[in-house]
């Protein structure tokens, strides 16, 4: 008898060790002030140390949770069993912490141990489309499709990896089944939207911009965008109204766009409203200083209000942002002229041509 209760005593009393090892190596974060010791006697190690990193990351602790999940990961592998899990919720913890690249090395790892898991192929197709590597992002989701189905959001993630190549005709159609799939995602609506713009289709972008703006109503960037389609479909006191609502919008965002800004700034110049796009334009070049278009709308509006050297010295610094664009040496060459500064205005016009012919040339 005595030998019958001495082996169970000795495997509890073996697994609180590794326990405890297990915490005074900080696998197990202490995320309360007391633990009871018995809890850890009777409690498989790696599954105490999993809860405790599920309980970092459910309190939104999630830099403790990633290194708490690499560790668990770390120990999984030197006990011969898979890391997969562990690694995947440190890569869905470091997302929280928008650290994408060790989010994308934490996938890569996660999958090697498991390469049947559609969750972390589909995770890794999202990280690699915000990283810019859409052919490889494409690769990993046409993956991860084989083995489960995609959802709305995944097929936008596709749809994102055609934008970024430049193919818009695919992004369209991968935009449209995920809004099919998800029409409550005003995020795939806009993006859509964005999709056909460049595609020229202008009022099928706009009933796709309103509909993400049906869902999400507080949105500079979709109000911006609608009065771009607006103004392309030649309807500028509409156009001018969503800039209006667009700014309204930006002016309440703790960290807005310059680019609603700059829009309305730039119709009310066509439309020689010189004095309303002058304080536009200044927001505009304040929040982004290396907007060359801000700076050259902003000359515009100095020189229709008469405030000829400002409107000079605006253009040049549109210049020194864009050396490549002959159409602002062009003007730039103008103001000096007007200004009676003939060798700059001609040494300006000379390169206006230059860069002009080459770009025909191309």
């Amino acid at each position: 008898m005595p030998a019958v209760h001495g082996k169970p005593r000795l495997a509890t009393m073996h697994a609180g060790v590794i326990a405890a090892a297990l915490w005074v190596c900080g696998v197990l974060p202490v995320l309360q002030s007391s633990s009871p010791a018995t809890q850890l006697a009777t409690q498989p190690p790696q599954a105490t140390a999993d809860s405790a990193c599920r309980q970092a990351f459910a309190g939104k602790q999630y830099a403790a949770a990633a290194d708490c999940f690499a560790r668990v990961a770390a120990a999984a592998t030197l006990a011969n069993s898979s890391p997969a899990d562990a690694l995947l919720m440190e890569a869905k913890s470091r997302l929280h912490l928008d650290d994408l690249p060790h989010a994308e090395t934490a996938l890569r790892a996660s999958i090697k141990a498991n390469p049947q898991s559609p969750e972390a192929l589909y995770l890794l197709g999202s990280v690699l489309e915000r990283r810019g590597n859409a052919k490889e992002s494409l690769g990993a989701l046409t993956k991860a499709a084989a083995l489960q189905a995609p959802t709305g959001e995944q097929l936008r993630i596709a749809g994102l990896d055609y934008v970024l190549l430049g193919s818009y005709r695919d992004a369209i159609h991968w935009l449209g089944r995920s809004v099919e799939l998800n029409p409550a995602n005003a995020e795939a609506w806009y993006d859509l939207g964005r999709a056909q713009m460049h595609e020229g289709r202008f009022a099928e972008a706009t009933a796709a911009l309103r509909r993400s703006l049906a869902l999400e109503p507080h949105s500079a960037k979709a109000e911006d965008n609608v009065g771009v389609c607006l103004e392309a479909q030649n309807q500028p006191e509409a156009a001018l109204a969503a800039y209006s609502r667009a700014v309204a919008v930006a002016n309440t965002e703790q960290h807005p766009s310059e680019q609603p800004f700059v829009d309305y700034g730039a119709l009310l110049n066509t439309r020689n409203g010189f004095q309303a796009a002058l304080p536009l334009l200044e927001r505009a070049t304040q929040l982004n200083p290396k907007n060359s278009r801000a700076f050259a709308e902003l000359s515009r509006a100095c020189s229709g209000v008469g405030e000829k050297d400002r409107a000079r010295s605006a253009m040049e610094q549109a210049v020194t942002l864009d050396p490549g664009n002959s159409r602002l040496h062009f003007q730039l060459g103008r103001l000096y002229r007007a200004a009676g500064m003939q060798a700059q205005a001609q040494h300006e016009f000379d390169l206006s041509s230059h860069l002009y012919g080459q770009k025909s040339a191309e």
